[in-house]
């Protein structure tokens, strides 16, 4: 493989993720659709290492039930905090009620 085809590697294999994550995602979660681009986008984010700014976009699909967002979100508000905070724990604990594990 040369040096121009791992980056169009790199760009199927993150669009094939995110494609079979939306379709996982939306059959255990009754999410609206704009619920849904939200936590797409903030799981995008996230998983950038920009978890300042997936904030917003995790606490929409969060406050919806999404249980992965709730957890994403635990976890961003915990490492955008430097420790764990009252509301990383009550997103946290949401994930974990609805069966999340870490």
């Amino acid at each position: 493989m040369n040096t121009t085809e791992a980056p169009k590697l790199i760009k199927q294999i993150a669009f094939s993720l995110i494609l079979i994550f939306g379709f996982i995602g939306t059959a255990f979660a009754d999410l609206t659709p704009e619920q849904q681009t939200a936590k797409e986008r903030g799981s995008i984010l996230y998983h950038q290492f920009k978890a300042i700014s997936a904030e917003p976009y995790l606490t929409i699909a969060a406050e919806a039930g999404d249980s992965e967002s709730e957890f994403l979100l635990a976890e961003a508000l915990r490492k955008n905090n430097r420790y764990m905070t009252e509301e990383a724990y009550h997103w946290l604990d949401e994930a974990a009620r609805q069966g999340m594990l870490i």
